[in-house]
């Protein structure tokens, strides 16, 4: 008999290797422990992973985070998704150092609650996007906080 405690995501594969490793004979059993706050590092993960997965499935343009540190959309940039990602950021030594990761395009704007929209549309200006260009944008409930990525929006630009 094995006791032990893992996470409810973990028992998917848990399971199946059990299986596997018992030609069938093992049982399996879980119960339910507690609530427990989900690691920052895996948090941001599942963010990232939920914004490719949107962008993907609806065919975005592009995807543009919002940014302090540069996490979000080095998170993003890590997956080496096709769809262009575009980083904006009120620091610019942050922008500077995106500049050489895989697939980021960086801007600097002010810390703005709609500094996404606002890249978005002088892009669109500017003909990097077309009317009906449809993006996803991740952002923080706080701008300019480094470590609050936690909304993600679908914007068709007209």
């Amino acid at each position: 008999i094995v006791i032990g405690e893992i996470p409810a995501s973990e028992t998917f594969t848990l399971s199946e290797a059990m299986r596997g490793q018992t030609a069938g004979r093992a049982t399996w059993n879980t119960s339910f422990k507690a609530w427990t706050e989900v690691p920052k590092s895996l948090f941001q993960e599942a963010i990232s992973e939920s914004i490719i997965k949107l962008a993907l499935s609806i065919q975005a343009k592009a995807i543009v985070a919002e940014t302090k540190s540069g996490a979000t959309a080095i998170n993003i940039a890590s997956k080496r998704v096709s769809i262009p990602l575009i980083a904006v950021t009120s620091d610019q030594r942050t922008a500077n150092q995106l500049t050489i990761v895989y697939g980021v395009d960086s801007y600097v704007r002010p810390v703005d609650k709609r500094a996404a929209t606002k890249l978005t549309d002088w892009l669109r200006e500017k003909k990097v996007f077309l009317k009906g260009d449809v993006v996803v944008t991740a952002s923080g409930k706080y701008p300019g906080v480094v470590g609050t990525t936690d909304t993600i929006k679908v914007r068709m630009l007209d």
